[in-house]
């Protein structure tokens, strides 16, 4: 019988939030998405449980900036985490450097992204100029 990847994802999240998860649950996961032929719906369920996770107040997230950031950079994520997640009890934040973002922030969630880059914003100003009739 096929799980449907929410349901799935669901008792996964659960599982994982309040008894962890063991090699053999791995294992019988792994076993399982091999059996039913879902090996290419990994990454969906994987966003998909973290986004589980956030709805119980525990939210990771990846911010990509073009520098380290310092502990008033990471505060201010905290303090606007908490406000996109009232709820959220803890915050995983990973890091990540991107040269190319010149400056600022890109905030990765499971299932969207907050561009407060440099190259965002002016990605954004571009898309905005030529939809208005600018040129190159």
């Amino acid at each position: 019988m096929k799980i449907p990847r929410h349901t799935l994802a669901h008792l996964l999240a659960q599982k994982s939030l309040h008894q962890g998860i063991t090699d053999d649950d791995d294992l019988q996961i792994a076993a399982y998405l091999l059996a039913t032929n879902r090996t290419n719906e990994v990454n969906s369920l994987l966003r998909d449980i973290q986004s589980e996770w956030a709805k119980d107040g525990y939210v990771n997230i990846t911010a990509i900036s073009a520098n380290p950031l310092s502990s008033t950079d990471k505060s201010d994520i905290d303090k606007l985490i908490h406000s996109l997640y009232p709820k959220s009890k803890t915050i995983n934040l990973s890091e990540r450097i991107d040269k190319n973002l010149i400056g600022g922030v890109r905030i990765e969630f499971a299932r969207y992204q907050l561009d407060l880059s440099i190259l965002g914003t002016l990605n954004r100003f571009k898309r905005l100029s030529l939809a208005q009739g600018g040129s190159n």
